[in-house]
């Protein structure tokens, strides 16, 4: 999640507010019996609806065998997982881009949404929230692997890269430096596969998808009671018009995810990567993927909604049409990042 250029997708909020908001506040999620997703402005009828799940005591709570980790077993494994050290920078990326979905503003009223985002978008209530989500999602006995994973020669190494990527600035010209050097040696195709297997396993494109989603549907929430009726989008409108957009941009997204990992990991040998995707692959990693991205995206979700919510009371929407309003940032080549 790290990992991902945010720029395509400001872009796109940006557009999508230009177009309209939702109508309706509430919205309602649920999951068929085949896997499918579905956001709605209406609670699921009872055809559409999973059937409840049966009554289940604690020890059910996770898979067989496995007990509830506490939180000084979280906390341990967001420090040496690295993500820790990561959330500064991620935290700092989260109000850079709430604020570029607003649109640009006049100095007084930016220098109060910076407050607002400041007050409600903090590294350490990010943290708290991801590690309460987790402990929500929690199997002990996959926390312990993934522990070992990480504490493992290789896991720590590759820790280390990713950790210093996320604190680094002024990187640009020396990624772009490396795409030349790709586009005339490009990488061999053994390489390329494992960085398409670690980018699906790991699911970074989508949770950096998700991220942004969550912010453009708070700040959506948020104006649109402020909006001309003619403007507005139910709920399930704007759904439909996310999932469109996430269907035209994500192969441009996941190959920007892959210029950044092969930037990344450019010095971490075949075999030393090959461990790491057969960890993201497994049990326990896949676990930790999806514990750490729902609760991250969960996490954003929450804070948007709180900082958006003061931010029209702050500062009106119709005063966010400053220099131009929702004007839609061109989408980026695929190297810029």
């Amino acid at each position: 999640m790290t990992r991902i250029t945010r720029t395509l997708l400001i872009a796109l909020g940006a557009g999508l507010l230009a177009g309209g908001t939702p109508a309706d506040a509430a919205t309602y999620r649920w999951v068929d019996d085949n896997g499918v997703v579905t956001y709605s402005d209406r609670p699921p009828q009872p055809r559409e609806a999973p059937p409840a799940p049966a009554a289940a005591s604690a020890a059910d709570a996770t898979a067989p065998g496995a007990v509830a980790a506490d939180r000084a077993t979280i906390d341990e494994l967001l420090d040496v997982s690295g993500l820790k050290r990561q959330l500064a920078p991620i935290t700092t990326r989260i109000r850079s881009e709430f604020h570029a979905q607003h649109g640009q503003l006049a100095a007084r009223d930016l220098a109060r949404a910076e407050q607002i985002t400041a007050r409600h978008v903090r590294t350490e209530t990010v943290y708290g929230l991801i590690a309460e989500g987790i402990g929500k999602r929690s199997d002990a006995a996959k926390l312990a692997a993934a522990l070992a994973w990480y504490r493992s020669p290789v896991g720590r190494r590759i820790t280390e890269l990713e950790v210093a990527f996320s604190r680094s600035s002024g990187t640009e010209r020396e990624i772009e430096r490396y795409v030349g050097r790709l586009q005339q040696s490009p990488p061999a195709r053994e390489r390329l596969a494992l960085v398409q297997r670690l980018d699906a396993a790991g699911r970074a494109t989508e949770t950096s998808l998700d991220v942004s989603m969550a912010i453009i549907r708070s700040l959506a929430s948020a104006v649109d009671p402020y909006l001309p009726a003619e403007r507005r989008l139910s709920r399930s409108q704007l759904e439909s018009r996310i999932r469109q957009v996430r269907a035209q941009v994500f192969e441009q997204v996941r190959r920007l995810s892959f210029v950044m990992m092969l930037f990344i990991y450019r010095d971490v040998s075949d075999a030393d990567l090959a461990r790491y995707v057969a960890f993201a692959e497994s049990e326990p990693g896949q676990w930790y993927v999806s514990a750490v991205s729902g609760a991250f995206v969960d996490a954003v979700g929450g804070i948007a909604r709180g900082a958006a919510t003061d931010l029209v009371r702050a500062v009106p929407p119709e005063r966010w049409q400053q220099g131009g309003g929702f004007k839609k940032p061109a989408l980026p080549k695929e190297t810029a990042l």
